[in-house]
Formats: structure tokens, sequence, C-alpha cells
């Protein structure tokens, strides 16, 4: 298996993930494919698509469970995941600007224990 097929699969098995302990993991994943991974401009975008459907990130309530990542620090993974790789800054800013422009809500809702 090369390192575009392991992104892929990881990409792939994080579909429908909204569980924030599991999100605090996806998105180091994330940060760390594309900071130190030569991967494939498609595979790159594939991490892309992945990770900014959470943006903005938003819990569903505030979490009892200590283990459960705060909204800041899953905040700040996911800016980490966005500066990770110069080849999102294509894709980020006419994605940023498109969100800052329509009324409709586009973050994914993630789950809290």
């Amino acid at each position: 298996m090369g390192d575009n097929e392991f992104a892929k699969g990881i990409v792939s098995m994080a579909e429908l993930e909204k569980d924030p302990s599991c999100l605090r993991i996806l998105f180091g994943l994330y940060e760390e494919l594309g900071k130190n991974w030569a991967l494939e401009n498609e595979t790159y975008i594939l991490i892309w698509e992945s990770y900014v459907r959470y943006f903005p990130i938003t819990l569903a309530k505030a979490a009892t469970d200590p283990a459960v990542p705060k909204p800041d620090e899953l905040r700040a993974l996911l800016v980490s995941c966005f500066i990770s790789n110069d080849i999102y800054a294509p894709e980020a800013f006419p994605r940023l600007i498109d969100m800052l422009d329509t009324n409709q809500d586009l973050s994914a809702n993630t789950k809290v224990r």
C-alpha cells in the first residue's frame, strides 16, 4: 500500500465522523499528512474536502466528559489542518469567502457524549 492509498483510506474511514474525541485524532492526522507526507494533489484535495466540512466547527452541546476536547481545541486543530500545506490555499480562500456570503449553516454538527 502506498502513501496515497493510505491517506485515501483514512479519508474514507472518517467520512461520517462526528465524535469530537475522534475529530481530535483525525485533525492531527490530517495535519501530519499535510505537513510531512509527499502526496498527489488529488489526495490532498480529498483530505481538504474531508476536514473543511467541519468549518466553522460547532458542538451540539457542551461536553461533560473531561476527555472530550473543548471547542477551542478543535478549532485550533482545524486551523492547523488549513495551514499544514500550501496546496490548500487556492481551495481555502474562495471557500471561506463564499461561506461569508451565504446564510445557510455549513458546519457539520459534532456529537458530544
